[in-house]
């Protein structure tokens, strides 16, 4: 099984049972996961040592009444391509995740997105982009032969300029909505490979920013509001009188949900449990 194949599956909710054959290490830090998938970790020297033994029987039973196939994952798919052989031949239907957790990183899905009216900008162009193995989103969004990257991967940087000039279009602004603690930002990429000016909130600057870029607080006259931290709350304005952002706020939500007046569940309140509970309800409708 492609690592998109495994992406397209999980869209569309099919139950999933994923055996995870790396260490306990690894698999506590990042899995597969996902409404629909059941995560079970096994290394894969347990399989080894059980097929020495003849005991592989042992451990397919855990998978006898799974979801099938049962997708199997390492690191690079060498390993796990070993473990699915042997779950196969003890009667368990089981497939490899092809190039592993490597692979599964490097999945980066893009749809169009309907664009609002609220400029009359009918003409606009907004790309989302979803990487299933964080669950971060970005965004492109084209207006005439102008773009705006939003909260950029740095490993997609060559992504978003391509996909805007497949839309005749150069990226003429970069901008982080909020300074990211789950992934390392792509803005500083996006205009090393372009002309584009780097958008940050202003809350960057006590963060350990080191290149220059435009910093923009709450008293901008923005067109794109996101909401995250109390520090990092940004509006962000137009460029050159150019791209306009106004292309529907509730469409650029960014890896997040608001909860009353604030996206985390720990902010604003030394008792985050209402709040956490909220957010759940509000992520499951």
């Amino acid at each position: 099984m492609t690592p998109e194949e495994l992406a397209t599956r999980l869209a569309r909710g099919d139950p999933t049972a994923v055996l995870d054959a790396r260490d306990r290490d690894e698999f506590a830090a990042w899995r597969v996961d996902g409404a629909a998938v059941t995560a079970t970790q096994i290394p894969a020297i347990r399989f080894t040592q059980a097929e020495i033994r003849g005991t592989v029987d042992e451990l397919a039973a855990e998978f006898r009444d799974a979801p099938s196939p049962v997708v199997v994952v390492c690191a690079e798919g060498r390993s796990s391509d070993h473990v699915a052989g042997l779950l196969s031949e003890a009667g368990v239907p089981a497939e490899n995740l092809e190039t592993g957790m490597d692979g599964w990183a490097r999945v980066y899905r893009a749809r169009d997105l309907p664009v609002g009216d609220a400029d009359g900008d009918r003409d606009a162009t907004v790309l989302q982009y979803d990487r299933p193995s964080s669950g971060c989103l970005a965004y492109l969004v084209v207006v005439g032969d102008e773009a705006v990257v939003v909260d950029p991967l740095r490993a997609f940087a060559d992504r978003y300029v391509a996909d805007a000039r497949e839309r005749g279009a150069e990226v003429v602004a970069a901008v982080d909505t909020h300074v990211h603690a789950d992934h390392v930002s792509g803005v500083r990429a996006v205009a090393e490979r372009t002309d584009a000016t780097p958008v940050l909130p202003a809350g960057a600057a006590d963060r350990g920013l080191d290149f220059d870029a435009r910093l923009v607080d709450d008293a901008a006259a923005g067109q794109l509001r996101a909401h995250h931290r109390d520090e990092s709350r940004s509006e962000l304005a137009d460029r050159r009188g150019g791209v306009r952002s106004r292309v529907g706020a509730e469409q650029l939500r960014g890896d997040e949900r608001g909860v009353r007046r604030g996206s985390r569940a720990d902010c604003g309140s030394s008792d985050y449990v209402g709040p956490a509970r909220r957010l759940g309800g509000a992520m499951r409708n």
